[in-house]
């Protein structure tokens, strides 16, 4: 702009175009403030952005500044064992490892908030040969409220299995002080049969994302 009022000076008729050119420079001192002021805002909202990053929900109950763009992706583990007698394992599991220890033979809500799982996995950790198991079965069992069935199934001489939903879609757990208490209630069971009488060992782990307190949506239970 300053070229275009150095230019002018050398055209006729100067006292018209120094007219224009205080307009021209009024207009600047109108247009420019605001336009620095604006600068100073953004850049001002964009450092309070980055140095105190939205508190978010993370994994184990932990939560704390996250600055990253995606949700936390969690997963908990149990290890299971029983006798192989041909009957179903559903409540005869033990619970000799994992999240959470639990006196039968059931998993249920573990973490303080509320959590979207989205997947399972299977893991027939017996070590003994997938022959063994060629007639053998395990299913993980949903009792969550609203969320009931087969989730996944390990089938004759599957050794291992695994699924992730697709996205937007899971499974909605409570959190621990607000699963129902009673036996059968918001809990996941393993059922499956296996045959000879020796010990099977399953591992079981779960992938959950955690909800924040402030995103959590009610539930009716």
């Amino acid at each position: 702009m300053d070229l275009f009022f150095r230019s002018v000076q050398h055209i006729p008729n100067r006292r018209a175009w120094t007219a224009v050119d205080s307009v021209w420079l009024s207009l600047r001192r109108v247009l420019v403030l605001p336009i620095y002021l604006l600068a100073i805002i953004t850049a001002i909202a964009i450092g309070a952005s980055a140095c105190s990053a939205s508190a978010t929900q993370l994994c184990n109950g932990i939560s704390g500044a996250d600055a990253s763009q995606v949700k936390p992706l969690c997963s908990a583990t149990w290890a299971m064992t029983a006798t192989c007698t041909g009957e179903d394992l559903w409540d005869k599991w033990k619970i000799f490892d994992g999240r959470t220890k639990r006196p039968d033979a059931f998993i249920k809500p573990f973490e303080d908030v509320s959590v979207d799982v989205v997947g399972y996995e299977l893991v027939n950790m017996s070590g003994r040969p997938a022959s063994e198991f060629a007639n053998a079965w395990f299913m993980i069992g949903s009792g969550m409220t609203g969320y009931p069935d087969a989730m996944l199934w390990l089938g004759p001489g599957e050794m291992h299995s695994r699924v992730m939903f697709p996205n937007g879609f899971g499974q909605h757990w409570p959190g621990v002080d607000v699963a129902k208490k009673s036996r059968l209630e918001d809990i996941i069971d393993l059922h499956g049969s296996c045959f000879g009488g020796k010990d099977v060992v399953i591992y079981l782990t779960v992938y959950y994302s955690p909800i924040a307190p402030a995103e959590s949506r009610p539930v009716s239970r």
